[in-house]
Order: structure tokens, then C-alpha cells, then sequence
């Protein structure tokens, strides 16, 4: 694979947070448009259309978008916005900087965290791996073989690479040079390295797939008003899963009323931790905007059959310290 000049992975780094991927529509034999000259619309694939349509975008990762980057507070805390701790990435119009560009999916990968555990450990789960569970797909830059590409979708593939070693680049040489401990990035790269391949891979994550993890059981004013006398743990766990419903074995709405015990479980792992916290049954699953060739949201339960090995899409990211 023909790739920009690497990045020098470090022990100090930074990680991108997917906000969108939207697979593209199904490839095609399409004429070799690598010389950059324009193909017939009436000969073009619609992956090759839609690429050409990507490109347009006012985010796609070029030359001219890295040098607007501002290098002042940049990165920085976006509290009002996210509130959390981490630092991110701002343009030259101080808004969140969000970056396009097409990629192929690795889900084979060894990075690639899309499975029905998506980023759990793989035994002893608690609650707080339920609270930070996140779905991490490994993506590769397009080779300059791809037949159904616009070179333009190929050069912005992998400059998106070099963009994001830039960027990382800059925020090593300034926290270094504070001689600030603290403030250096740990180890949570933009990058993985294949080592005996060669080659990098990308990572993006979404954000969390669980939504309010029930950690401890609650009672409302109503339901205390109604109660006398000592509630036990097993009555408060009961109250809050009649308060969120049950499934009763009926299959769920998938767009809407997912929730833990709905997924997919080969290996008993959610079961044994439902088994312990029996109040986590109504915890539900967030679907991330992941998106078909149709411009319709693929569920979580529906990746293993609906995204497929090496499928070309474009990813809309923001860079998160």
C-alpha cells in the first residue's frame, strides 16, 4: 500500500472520536480515473460519484486545511460543548474541527472493536466497563489501486494520515517543551502500527454504546408516598426494571427501545453480568450515526451483516485529547 510519508508513533499521543461514517454505495467496475482526469457521468459508479461528492466537502483533510489549523490553544477544553475534560481540536472559525475523508474498514483488524462486545474486557466485566464501553473500528487509507476511486478520494485518504501525525506532532513539541509531565498526552494514538506488515491503520471510536447505566437503584416521590416499611435491594432492582419495561422475549424496536439484554451474547458474557446486577437489564444501547448507501442508520445488532470487510466509506471525525 502506497501511503504518505508515516507518522513515528510515540509513547505520547492523541485519539480520534468518530462522530459519522456513512458507507458508500456498493463498488463497481468503473474506467481507471487515476491520471485525475474526470469520468462520463454516465460511466461513473455510484461509489465514484458519491467519492467525487465527499471532496466537496468544506472538512475533506487537505494541505490547505492543515495550514488554516490555528497552533495557538489549540488543543483546548470544550467544557460548554462536551462537558467533559478532554481537549479538542478547533478551527480557524474557533468552532469544533471536524475532518472528512474516505477510508476502507478493517473489521478483521486486531483493532477493531465493531463485535457484540465491542471494547469490553473479555472476562470479569463490572459496571464501570459497562459505563465506558465504546465501538472502535479500524480503518485503512485507499490504496492508489482502488479502480472505483477519483484519485482526489485517494490523495485525501492519505493525507488525512499525515494530517492527524501534524497535529500530533505539534501538541508533543509544546508539551514536551513545558517540560509539563502532567499535560503530556498518554498513549491513545490516532494510529496503530502492524509492525511486521508495515503498514498503519486508523482508529475511531464513538461515544459511549451504553446510556444511563443504572449504578445504583432509585425510588420515586410518588413510589415512597406509596411505601411502608424497609425496601430490599432485589424489591428496588424489581421497581426499576418494571419502571423501564421489559421485553418479554418480543424482539425490540431496534431504531428506538434496544437495551442490553437485547443483544447478541455467544458467550454468556452480558448474561453472567446481568445474573449479578439484574437492574442493568434496562440499560439501552445507543446506535451510533452509522449510516448505508441509502442515507439509513445501521443499528448496532445489524453491523456483523450490514458492514462487510474492506467496504470503502467516508468518516466525519473530531480529534479528542
Amino acid at each position: 500500500m502506497s501511503q504518505p510519508s508515516p507518522p513515528t508513533p510515540s509513547p505520547n499521543a492523541c485519539s480520534a472520536s468518530c462522530t459519522l461514517s456513512s458507507p458508500a454505495p456498493p463498488r463497481e467496475n468503473t474506467p481507471d480515473a487515476s491520471d485525475g482526469g474526470s469520468v462520463p457521468m454516465t460511466y461513473s459508479s455510484p461509489l465514484y460519484t458519491s467519492l467525487l461528492g465527499s471532496m466537496d466537502s468544506p472538512f475533506a483533510a487537505d494541505a490547505k486545511m492543515l495550514a488554516n489549523i490555528p497552533k495557538e490553544k489549540n488543543p483546548r477544553p470544550l467544557r460548554s460543548i462536551f462537558n467533559d475534560s478532554a481537549e479538542y481540536w478547533v478551527g480557524p472559525d474557533d468552532d469544533v474541527l471536524r475532518l472528512v475523508f474516505p477510508a476502507k474498514l478493517h473489521l478483521e483488524g486486531r483493532f477493531n472493536k465493531s463485535g457484540e462486545y465491542f471494547s469490553l474486557p473479555e472476562k470479569d466485566l463490572n459496571l464501570g466497563d459497562i459505563k465506558s464501553a465504546k465501538i472502535q473500528f479500524e480503518v485503512l487509507p485507499l490504496d492508489d489501486k482502488e479502480k472505483d476511486c477519483p484519485a482526489s478520494a485517494i490523495t485525501c485518504s492519505q493525507f488525512a494520515l499525515s494530517l492527524l501525525s501534524a497535529l500530533h506532532t505539534d501538541v508533543e513539541k509544546a508539551r514536551n517543551a513545558s517540560l509539563d509531565a502532567v499535560a503530556i498526552p498518554p498513549n491513545v494514538p490516532f494510529w496503530r502500527t502492524y509492525k511486521k506488515e508495515d503498514r498503519y491503520s486508523l482508529v475511531v471510536t464513538t461515544g459511549a454504546v451504553f446510556k444511563d447505566v443504572l449504578v445504583n437503584t432509585t425510588i420515586s416521590r410518588e413510589e415512597a408516598t406509596q411505601h411502608v416499611g424497609l425496601i430490599s435491594p432485589s424489591k428496588a432492582r424489581a421497581r426499576a426494571n418494571q419502571a423501564l419495561g421489559k421485553n418479554d422475549g418480543k424482539k425490540p424496536d431496534v431504531d428506538h427501545s434496544w437495551r442490553i439484554c437485547d443483544l447478541e451474547d455467544s458467550k454468556g458474557r452480558y448474561s453472567a453480568l446481568l445474573n449479578k446486577y439484574n437492574h442493568l437489564r434496562g440499560t439501552a444501547v445507543q446506535t451510533p450515526d452509522v449510516r448505508d448507501e441509502h442515507g439509513a442508520r445501521i443499528h448496532v445488532s445489524d453491523y456483523k451483516t450490514k458492514l462487510k470487510e474492506g467496504a470503502i466509506v467516508e468518516l466525519e471525525v473530531i480529534l479528542r485529547l
